[in-house]
């Protein structure tokens, strides 16, 4: 049995948070609501981004008297030393990374556990091997994400760095630099994909970088472990909230496409194309999101590319108990397609 239904409480936000065992009571929805400053990587958020933000718009942040104050970074290690001062709470702030550097950090919940972007090349470039040669859209730093993904687009290729011409960009120049000539291809989010589509001619997908990377872990939560522990009931509502969100958005297309576009600020049309591949391709998790096997071979992985001065068992730095709780808030665990969380 999937998720999906036709289900009037599904169709209702409030009538699906107030009819679950262990949702909050009216009693509970008069409390003082309790702040929670949360770090997004990226201004505005891509919409894989947004499902905190999603359950703000949609009332289930206030049903668990959660005031989320979200903000928005120009990269998650910018969000990570807000957290590490004092200035945020909890976010996707490079969790792995950072406790692997050092940081005392917890990590509680995924709300993404898939890769969710893909590679996009001049339409002369017809498989991946016809990199060989070309210019490759480096935008971010190397040994950042997007050079992560391209060194794995060319090793499915059997190819290397070395093969190709690698030409930095900004990431708001991408799109210019392929138009210009300046470079051949460039790694966006699904909606970027889609405008990118629907706006210039001569490009396609070449690879959805899933397909090379099936276990990259994308999107886990953490804050400071001292932090978390004190606060960890209040954590827990937020995962709540933001579960029951996901299952939400994953019935409701136009209830979810709606406040997508105001909070990411992207047309209707590359919200809608974006929704359509996180749901299918079940990059949002329904339940907790968190899979031990996933996260331990991203810390291999990011420990391999010298992100990390120590390996560690993901065990270590993930608290499974804060999203189980969570879970038998938000109902308990929905059934899922195999290979969804």
């Amino acid at each position: 049995m999937s998720a999906r239904g036709s289900d009037p409480v599904l169709r209702d936000p409030a009538i699906l948070i107030g009819g679950l065992a262990g949702g909050p009571t009216p009693a509970a929805s008069q409390a003082p609501k309790r702040k929670i400053v949360f770090a997004m990587p990226v201004a505005p958020p891509n919409v894989v981004h947004t499902p905190v933000a999603l359950a703000k718009e949609l009332g289930f942040m206030d049903k668990f008297n959660i005031d989320l104050d979200i903000k928005n970074f120009e990269g998650s290690t910018r969000g990570l030393t807000a957290a590490i001062t004092g200035g945020v709470d909890v976010g996707y702030i490079n969790c792995e990374e950072a406790y692997g550097n050092g940081v005392p950090l917890v990590g509680f919940y995924d709300t993404a556990p898939k890769l969710p972007v893909m590679m996009i090349a001049r339409d002369s470039i017809k498989t991946l091997k016809d990199l060989r040669g070309k210019k490759v859209g480096l935008s971010s730093a190397p040994g950042g994400f997007i050079d992560r993904m391209n060194r794995a687009a060319l090793a499915a290729a059997g190819l290397t760095p070395e093969d190709v011409v690698i030409v930095p960009t900004t990431t708001a120049g991408r799109i210019a630099a392929m138009i210009s000539g300046q470079t051949d291809t460039a790694v966006f989010h699904y909606e970027q994909v889609s405008k990118v589509l629907r706006t210039v001619r001569g490009f396609h997908v070449i690879l959805d970088m899933y397909q090379v990377l099936p276990n990259y872990d994308y999107h886990l939560m953490c804050g400071m472990h001292k932090w978390v522990r004190r606060h960890r009931d209040a954590v827990v509502d937020m995962v709540a909230a933001t579960m029951l969100a996901l299952r939400y958005a994953y019935t409701h297309r136009a209830e979810t496409v709606r406040p997508l576009i105001g909070i990411t600020g992207a047309d209707e049309p590359d919200v809608g194309y974006a929704y359509a591949k996180l749901t299918t391709n079940c990059v949002w998790s329904r339940n907790t999101g968190i899979d031990p096997k996933r996260l331990n071979w991203y810390v291999d992985y990011v420990y391999g590319f010298g992100d990390i001065k120590r390996k560690y068992p993901a065990e270590e730095m993930v608290d499974t108990s804060i999203a189980g709780e969570a879970l038998t808030k938000a109902g308990g665990p929905v059934d899922v397609p195999a290979g969804c969380f």
